[in-house]
């Protein structure tokens, strides 16, 4: 876990894009119904527009409370993969539903008579692949890359 605010910037910088950039993948994946190369060509503005503000909710929302939440969970001291994996799942559980009602907004129609149910149907379609995301591959690198530059 990062400690420093160096870290901390660095680690929260790269979560970021690489969240953004595999759910952005996925959703156009999931859109054009087809795995092929143009689902990993991500416009480069929309990218540092969804980097921004998942910074934003992560640093003033996401984060404080996934942090909050899975301390109720870890009491008793856990082990710190356990903690890491705590906080990521609370992460996961609290930025989706957030991002996808961004999503909603920005790509899906506005804020019209439907949003209730386009933000659910972008939540369903993105919890599993989130969580997936965030545990198996963005996870475990981002750490790897801020430890890899600290030490």
């Amino acid at each position: 876990m990062p400690q420093t605010q160096k870290e901390k910037l660095l680690f929260s910088l790269l979560m970021s894009i690489f969240m953004v950039y595999g759910m952005e993948t996925y959703n156009h994946m999931v859109i054009n119904n087809s795995f092929s190369l143009s689902a990993f060509l991500i416009n480069p503005i929309e990218l540092v527009n969804l980097v921004i503000i998942v910074i934003i909710l992560e640093t003033f929302i996401g984060g404080p409370l996934a942090r909050k939440t899975a301390s109720y969970f870890y009491k008793d001291h856990p082990s710190p993969l356990l903690m890491i994996l705590l906080i990521q799942v609370c992460t996961v559980f609290l930025m989706c539903p957030m991002m996808s009602l961004v999503a909603t907004i920005l790509f899906k129609g506005g804020l019209s008579s439907e949003l209730l149910s386009i933000w659910l149907h972008t939540f369903a379609t993105n919890i599993m692949m989130a969580l997936v995301w965030q545990l198996a591959v963005a996870g475990p690198i981002v750490r790897k890359i801020v430890l890899r530059t600290v030490n």
